[in-house]
């Protein structure tokens, strides 16, 4: 599986589980996240990799990292975010081009001019993004309320 070369809107994860290294490989490696979506997950030696979100989605990653205390406690230290890359740049200028297109052609079939044109406009971009933010803050919270449900008993 590919890998994020950064991350951005990062979430963290930062917990001790009582289990050793190769338990905690197990448990990630069964991670059943609860929004429904495709997810890969990735586990090699200490370190993890899970992808949130299918083809032609704006994919959410979760980086981390297992770091053995001693033979019964393991730290596992998380990022959970979006991949800054220019496909996910392309894929929402699109989408809000899109948007703004089907916007002024309503404006234009309702002959809308003036201040009025520009304030509905500035409504339907506003409110796409608002929408597009607020599920992305959504679905990364509850990948972070999983990943913690399912590894962390005592969570930072």
């Amino acid at each position: 599986m590919r890998t994020p070369e950064a991350l951005i809107f990062v979430r963290n994860v930062n917990c001790v589980q009582p289990l050793t290294l190769k338990e905690c490989q197990i448990q990630i490696q069964g991670f059943k996240p609860t929004l429904t979506a495709p997810y890969q997950v990735f586990v090699d030696q200490d370190v993890f990799t899970v992808r949130f979100g299918g083809r032609g989605q704006i994919a959410l990653w979760i980086q981390g990292k297992f770091q053995p205390i001693d033979d019964d406690f393991t730290r596992i230290i998380a990022e959970i975010g979006v991949e800054r890359s220019f496909d996910n740049l392309k894929l929402v200028g699109g989408l809000l081009l899109l948007v703004v297109m089907m916007t002024l052609a309503e404006i234009l079939d309702n002959e809308l001019i003036g201040e009025t044109m520009f304030g509905v406009l500035a409504l339907f971009v506003g409110g796409f993004l608002l929408v597009l933010i607020g599920g992305m803050a959504y679905s990364q919270h509850r990948l972070r309320n999983d990943i913690i449900n399912l590894m962390c008993r005592d969570s930072d």
